[in-house]
């Protein structure tokens, strides 16, 4: 009979779940990833492909002039390098350097199954491409070979990396290689400037491998270096699962030669590897020359959401006890005491990962980037939201002590953000709210609240009291509501809201919870609570008439500015429903701002919805007196060589 329970009990959830999707708007694909492996798709990333004989007009013009295209097949490639190299010291004409990048990352392509050879090649066309870049007879800001040798040097650096990481070398420094033309090139220690110390890094692996799936945003940007995903090693999050909840960081690589490098000299040359946060940086400075970094925060962010299987993950998160073990506070980036957190609040049946759509477009904003930081706060929506609401007040008590002791300035942390979808907009507001005794009296009645008080050991009187009896969190000084059903939602009563909630199962602490916390709003007696309990959950919580949605709305709205993005299937006018929640249960008196979008119950992926949380983080911004930050330039200093890790 256990068997044949199990099944029905899955059975259910599997058509509950097939329903929940399309509602709920779980059927949009899923960000992820695919691998990249092939050579010409890999170099396409930095959208340069340098097909044949193929090169740019003027590198074809010199090498005719010179009489140097057929030797490029005749000669061995050391050989030819070594003419081009003659001729360039002979004549320094900007285009030779241009064309000895081209050639030497010619015949690097052409020689690839020599490993050696092709990786000598790859550093001749690496040193070339930087010595053009950076002052040796550079023209025109914007000419065509900048682009042009900046693509080949991006590539020939990530080849490059991939051949030292074979060899399990690349991250050690002090060895050295050859370039084509015989010149010797010691690598020290890389240097590593990342949003976490290098120790915690356990690989890096270029962006170009992969292609993000499904995101409707590109967050890069255009310059010199190649876009890394640094992996993060996996015992942190075992450590402390507030952190790093995406396992992965963004970093950009840099080939740093030494100071006053002078490509045709013949002595050896010391260059370094540097690994810096793209996050913190937007040009990298070579003794005079500034130039863009490259930056990619979309692949970094696809790569970490194809980690779990989106339906697993869903079921877990609301029907079964052991969804308490993933309930917390995440950070989606790493901790940062002069950033202000956004703290992310899903929906009912979700995750954080519903959030990353928005994440990935807000981080291609500069201003947004430098000053915010992304929390995610995950839960089980089969809670009753009154504890939800307690756990949530907890974490980000226990966060801002985690600062504290650490050392850390708390002022940025005290400015904070909160966004929550759905019924994560009610958890919101069970922050930003306060709701006293008088409160509580006025719903539930003072007899039966004075009767609680006296009946209950302290210890358990305790317990529910920290979910009924609450004060604004300090440090959430704005919050924007987005589809949440402050007034609930008629799906809540439904025959599938029903089914839903007679579904989910809770742990046996919350079935005790659920004793007590049912004595203090309904007021029945102990004999009489079985189906109140078994149906006291976060999706019946939802039902319009419901106590806890009655309690929610007794209390005064937040003093500081709250915002509403609203859904409705139609037009994105006033009225209707997103599907799921009404606009009459959505809107909010008072708000600072209020826009509705055309969209499903997953207003929190809607362009227009997303860059609306943009124009109001814009605001904050201006409202707390941040000034406008400058764009930040990493200074290399002394070329490079003015110390290790």
């Amino acid at each position: 009979m256990k068997l044949c329970g199990f099944r029905k009990h899955s059975l259910l959830l599997l058509i509950f779940a097939a329903v929940s999707v399309g509602m709920l708007g779980g059927c949009s694909s899923a960000v992820g990833i695919r691998r990249s492996d092939n050579t010409d798709e890999l170099n396409s990333y930095y959208s340069f492909i340098n097909r044949g004989q193929n090169f740019s007009v003027e590198t074809a013009n010199l090498l005719g002039d010179y009489l140097l295209a057929d030797k490029l097949d005749d000669l061995a490639p050391e050989t030819f390098v070594s003419e081009i190299e003659a001729l360039y010291r002979r004549d320094k004409r900007h285009g030779l350097l241009v064309a000895t990048a081209e050639t030497a990352f010619f015949l690097a392509q052409k020689h690839r199954r020599n490993a050696d050879l092709s990786a000598s090649l790859l550093l001749t066309s690496l040193m070339y491409s930087h010595a053009a870049l950076t002052g040796q007879g550079r023209r025109a800001a914007f000419a065509p070979e900048v682009v042009l040798v900046q693509n080949i040097g991006n590539i020939a650096l990530m080849q490059l990396f991939e051949y030292l990481e074979k060899k399990k070398i690349a991250l050690n420094g002090c060895f050295s290689l050859r370039s084509a033309g015989g010149r010797q090139i010691f690598f020290q220690m890389p240097h590593v400037e990342l949003a976490l110390p290098e120790k915690l890094i356990k690989r890096f692996i270029p962006c170009a491998k992969f292609r993000a799936k499904n995101l409707t945003h590109s967050a890069r940007q255009f310059g010199i270096g190649v876009p890394m995903i640094a992996q993060i090693s996996p015992e942190i999050s075992r450590n402390d699962r507030t952190l790093y909840a995406l396992h992965n960081i963004p970093a950009t690589l840099l080939f740093v030669p030494e100071k006053d490098f002078d490509v045709t000299a013949a002595k050896p040359l010391k260059v370094r590897f540097y690994f810096v946060d793209p996050v913190k940086y937007d040009s990298v400075k070579y003794e005079q020359m500034v130039l863009p970094l490259e930056q990619d925060f979309s692949t970094v962010l696809a790569c970490a959401a194809a980690k779990k299987t989106p339906l697993r993950h869903f079921l877990l998160r609301t029907f079964f006890p052991e969804s308490s073990q993933f309930e917390g506070l995440y950070l989606l980036s790493p901790r940062d005491e002069n950033k202000i957190p956004v703290l992310l609040v899903h929906g009912l049946m979700s995750d954080i990962r519903t959030w990353l759509q928005m994440i990935n477009t807000l981080q291609n904003d500069p201003e947004l980037r430098r000053n915010y930081r992304f929390m995610g706060f995950s839960y089980s929506s089969g809670n009753p939201v009154l504890f939800s609401g307690n756990l949530l007040r907890t974490a980000l008590a226990e966060e801002r002590q985690k600062m504290a002791d650490a050392g850390q300035s708390l002022e940025k942390f005290d400015k904070m953000v909160v966004v929550g979808h759905s019924m994560g907009g009610l958890l919101s507001r069970l922050c930003v709210s306060s709701c006293g005794e008088d409160n509580l009296a006025g719903v539930v009645g003072k007899k039966q609240l004075s009767a609680l008080q006296k009946k209950l050991p302290q210890k358990e009187l305790d317990m529910v009291k920290r979910s009924v009896i609450f004060s604004p969190v300090p440090s959430i000084k704005r919050v924007i509501f987005v589809a949440s059903p402050h007034r609930g939602s008629k799906m809540a009563q439904s025959w599938y809201g029903r089914l839903g909630g007679m579904l989910i199962r809770l742990p046996v602490y919350m079935r005790d919870y659920n004793e007590k916390l049912i004595t203090v709003l309904l007021g029945i007696g102990e004999k009489d609570y079985a189906e109140e309990l078994r149906t006291f959950n976060g999706i019946n919580n939802l039902a319009p008439e419901g106590m806890a949605l009655k309690l929610m709305n007794s209390l005064a709205m937040p003093e500081i500015p709250y915002h509403s993005i609203i859904g409705n299937i139609k037009a994105p006018v006033p009225g209707g429903s997103d599907g799921v929640v009404a606009y009459s249960s959505s809107h909010l008196d008072g708000a600072a701002s209020e826009l509705v979008v055309k969209s499903g119950h997953s207003v929190q992926q809607n362009a227009l919805a997303i860059q609306e949380i943009r124009r109001i983080l814009l605001e904050h911004l201006s409202a707390i007196g941040t000034e406008k930050s400058r764009p930040r330039i990493l200074k290399v200093p002394d070329g490079g060589m003015g110390g290790g890790r």
